[in-house]
């Protein structure tokens, strides 16, 4: 993928203060609310109505800072996209779609084309018939073309459909681009979020053997970067106290202060093996304690048959006698085994039971919420070409649709093992399987949405 550059156009002194204004806003809400923009399952249907067209009248003054048409251009496409905040627009605009005719968006409810100044203003009504909805959305669709002024190119000649598809690059030019994001995010070593999937050994290693690292690296530490760098994270320090991960396809940008990081991890991961060696501990001390009681009942327990069967050779040789002294030694008998019933001491369930099950800590979970793990898909935009391919999100079922579609991430994990397996091409295609199902299980696939084709 060609390096994207932030691309600053030449605007006068009051739209340039607005910008920054709107930037600052834009980064606040992207940090500040974490998940906003995550599709943890099919988006929810919002809808927009088109309610008025408008042209000004473009001065000389205007005129000279307005943006050239160019619908090849990847950058200034890449600018008019990263202006859609997905957090409040609804899923009927479709960025990736209006950005191609050359519109930005300027506020909540208002586009504006780059080229002749036109403004599109939309509303957001609460449209439950679906009739409705397929009408709203064809005018709108109509008006991409139609809004603009008469001598703009936009609307007759929009961007192709392919400008927003991930590039495919040559294995090792894709493999020193994932290596260059890796390097960067080993820089913050155990501030590195935890990655919500399970990395494998054979996945680290892998990693491992692709970085080519010429000094010792902690295996958690290489497997994370590799797999954030693979999915097209890149590291990103806004200042001395804040890093943020952010994805430049889709200008998605992640505080790390709002996930769980390694250090932290390793923390719980400590205390859970510490919980487990107590429990270990308590339960031998408490087996031990019950063995020692068993042993001591049991021993009791003899002492008291020897004094009943002792009792009962007695009152039998006092049987051969009179009646009265088998009457005496029948209740002496009874007297006897009173006495040795009464003497049978049953030991209480001891305390040390409940100790044990209240110093259970349940699968060695926190005892307290914790940050969230960090899914290194459901973060990006749903329309993001590391994830989608192309743009345009579509219903995936199964790993050989996702396949098609050619993603940025399969890209270069393709690119990645071929570098590791050079020489033994069934072991690449069948590692590429496997981490493929491992990292993005169809079953939990977020990006699931009614395709638009």
């Amino acid at each position: 993928m060609e390096e994207i550059q932030d691309i600053s156009a030449t605007n006068t002194p009051e739209q340039s203060s607005k910008r920054k204004i709107e930037e600052v806003f834009s980064l606040f809400r992207e940090l500040t609310e974490p998940g906003a923009e995550v599709i943890d399952e099919e988006p929810k249907r919002k809808f927009m109505r088109v309610t008025q067209a408008q042209y000004k009248n473009i001065t000389e003054e205007q005129n000279k800072v307005e943006v050239t048409y160019d619908p090849t251009d990847f950058k200034s496409y890449m600018k008019r996209l990263s202006t859609f905040d997905i957090s409040f627009i609804p899923d009927s605009l479709r960025p990736t779609e209006v950005s191609r005719f050359g519109w930005e968006n300027v506020d909540i409810d208002k586009l504006k084309c780059v080229t002749c100044a036109a403004e599109l203003e939309v509303s957001f009504p609460c449209i439950i018939n679906k009739e409705d909805v397929q009408k709203e959305e064809e005018k709108f669709d109509k008006q991409l073309s139609t809004a603009h002024a008469e001598h703009c190119s936009w609307g007759r000649n929009p961007c192709s459909d392919e400008i927003y598809r991930f590039r495919q690059l040559r294995q090792d030019h894709a493999v020193e681009e994932f290596r260059q994001r890796a390097s960067e995010l080993i820089k913050l070593g155990e501030n590195l979020p935890v990655i919500k999937t399970d990395l494998s050994e054979e996945f680290t290693q892998t990693v491992i053997e692709a970085l080519r690292l010429d000094y010792p690296l902690d295996s958690r530490i290489a497997a994370t970067a590799g797999c954030l760098s693979l999915f097209g994270w890149e590291y990103q320090r806004i200042s001395n106290s804040f890093d943020i991960i952010r994805c430049k396809l889709c200008c998605r940008r992640c505080a790390l202060t709002n996930f769980r990081n390694i250090s932290k991890q390793k923390t719980i991961d400590e205390n859970k093996q510490k919980d487990h060696q107590e429990t270990l501990k308590t339960t031998a001390e408490c087996q031990t304690q019950d063995n020692d009681t068993i042993m001591q009942e049991d021993q009791h327990q003899e002492q008291q048959e020897e004094k009943l069967k002792s009792v009962e050779q007695t009152s039998n040789q006092q049987e051969q006698t009179s009646n009265q002294q088998e009457q005496t030694s029948n209740q002496q008998e009874q007297t006897g085994i009173k006495d040795s019933s009464d003497s049978i001491n049953i030991s209480p369930a001891s305390d040390k039971d409940d100790k044990y099950f209240a110093s259970i800590n349940i699968e060695g979970l926190p005892k307290t919420p914790d940050e969230r793990l960090f899914d290194v898909q459901a973060e990006h935009k749903y329309y993001c070409p590391w994830i989608t391919g192309d743009g345009k999100p579509v219903k995936i079922r199964t790993v050989e649709q996702l396949v098609k579609k050619h993603p940025g991430w399969h890209l270069t994990l393709e690119a990645v093992v071929k570098s590791t397996c050079q020489k033994d091409d069934n072991k690449s295609e069948t590692q590429i399987d496997n981490f493929r199902s491992i990292l993005s299980p169809m079953e939990s696939n977020p990006f699931s949405e009614v395709s638009n084709e």
